[in-house]
């Protein structure tokens, strides 16, 4: 089954206020889509920026799109990510009979699952509304996450500034020890970490969603644009459904061209495009 993942400006375009031209034909090409056997996925990044926007009315019409495309949901960029290092690790430490199934679940069936890839508190009746709902009218857990976005531009330029002095060796200071260390399961001794480090070209080829985020990292450093505290929400839902996603479809063109250089670079198979329009099958 092919899976398709969808930007917010998607969703805010096809579904909210103002919808877009052609959005009546954008949201039946969907539906034939998903009768094609195609299926489509969304984030809790969906979620926060969606729930930033003032008009109640667009939400809620934003929501019902969402609930048109039943989607699948995709998981914490960092238990995805320490999945596929364990996976990793167990091919080479696990030596106790037969290698273990260690698989990576980077899609949640329901907004309840997803939200216990985050280690948060979540309810068997979640949903994409109530989540966006609540985000929407908690002021102080919105002010938490824009706290952490606006760190985003500053980061950025510092590490700019830092290997156009030369005294930043980019790609270690992204996938490093440190890093290794944190994603790694808990017990894992330093023979382990030390491994990861030797055969970190063999890691990055075996870990698509890590990859993603070497190169999309590597490609935000390089370029020349002006970083704003929405490329924080733009990294974050990019990784895992660049990853593991077949389509990504974004209208942004700044995160179009990143996520095109991005898919080259990290060997991955998803496909870009600006429209759904643009997905076509044999059948639709």
């Amino acid at each position: 089954m092919k899976t398709i993942y969808l930007d917010h400006n998607v969703i805010s375009s096809v579904g909210g206020i103002p919808a877009t031209k052609d959005a009546e034909r954008q949201r039946n090409h969907a539906a034939d889509l998903r009768k094609c056997g195609y299926r489509f996925a969304l984030s809790a990044w969906n979620m926060y920026e969606l729930a930033r926007s003032n008009d109640i009315k667009h939400i809620e019409q934003c929501c019902d799109f969402v609930d048109e495309l039943d989607p699948v949901w995709v998981n914490n960029n960092f238990s995805v990510k320490a999945q596929e290092i364990d996976r990793y690790l167990a091919i080479e430490f696990d030596r106790i009979g037969p290698v273990r199934s260690r698989p990576v679940v980077p899609f949640s069936m329901t907004v309840s699952d997803m939200w216990s890839s985050y280690r948060l508190p979540s309810h068997a009746g979640d949903t994409f509304r109530a989540s966006v709902l609540g985000f929407h009218r908690s002021p102080k857990n919105m002010r938490e996450i824009e706290r952490v976005a606006n760190e985003m531009p500053d980061a950025i330029l510092v590490a700019r500034r830092a290997q156009q002095l030369g005294t930043l060796d980019f790609f270690d200071s992204i996938v490093d020890r440190q890093y290794f260390a944190t994603m790694a399961p808990r017990s894992a001794p330093p023979e382990q970490i030390n491994f990861l480090l030797k055969t970190k070209r063999a890691l990055l080829a075996a870990s698509p969603a890590i990859a993603v985020e070497d190169a999309l990292t590597e490609r935000r450093l390089q370029d020349s644009f002006t970083p704003k505290p929405n490329d924080a929400a733009d990294l974050q839902h990019s990784i895992a459904s660049l990853a593991y996603c077949d389509y990504f479809v974004t209208g942004d063109k700044k995160l179009y061209e990143h996520c095109r250089t991005t898919v080259k670079q990290a060997g991955v198979a998803c496909q870009l495009y600006k429209s759904m329009l643009e997905i076509t099958s044999k059948f639709v």
